[in-house]
């Protein structure tokens, strides 16, 4: 009996002997390249996914918020709508600059003295408030008010203080 390539008695493909029939040379390049596709796009979906889920989560931002009081012997200064300091502290007034760094000395935030510095206690001292609003997460932050001096908190002494901070100047 000779094998010959075709169609046999059952309606089936008949082919050579050792060889299985997956319907010619071309379908089995087909199932190649079908199988090189999907394993192509399995790999871009990995690196997508991989790459592509998300920036990097920044670290949460703290606001600091703070009384600073101008103490002073002789009478603060009222002649304008807010309080201000006299002598050497005549620079201490609404708008005076805060300045916050981190450990390394880089500044991270900034803010300012607002209100009219409440008068208190005569007229002897004046209070503002301030806010430094979007820091960084740090080890240790360094305030300061104008350019009377940095005074500087552990993370871990500034979250015990809530994030807020009272100091004064003055007499």
């Amino acid at each position: 009996m000779a094998w010959t390539s075709g169609v046999g008695m059952t309606g089936l493909p008949v082919g050579r002997p050792g060889r299985r029939s997956l319907g010619g040379r071309k379908s089995v390049a087909r199932a190649r390249a079908r199988l090189t596709g999907i394993a192509l796009l399995a790999l871009i979906a990995l690196f997508v996914a991989a790459c592509g889920a998300g920036p990097t989560p920044t670290p949460s931002a703290h606001t600091i918020t703070g009384t600073f009081t101008l103490r002073q012997d002789e009478v603060i200064d009222r002649s304008h709508d807010d309080c201000r300091g006299r002598g050497g502290y005549d620079d201490v007034a609404p708008g005076l600059g805060v300045t916050v760094k981190n450990e390394t000395g880089v500044i991270i935030g900034t803010g300012a003295l607002v209100g009219t510095g409440r008068v208190a206690y005569g007229a002897t001292k004046c209070e503002y408030t301030f806010t430094v609003a979007g820091l960084p997460e740090a080890n240790f932050y360094s305030i300061e008010v104008g350019r009377r001096g940095e005074l500087t908190y552990s993370r871990a002494e500034i979250e015990a203080k809530t994030w807020h901070i009272e100091f004064s100047l003055g007499e």
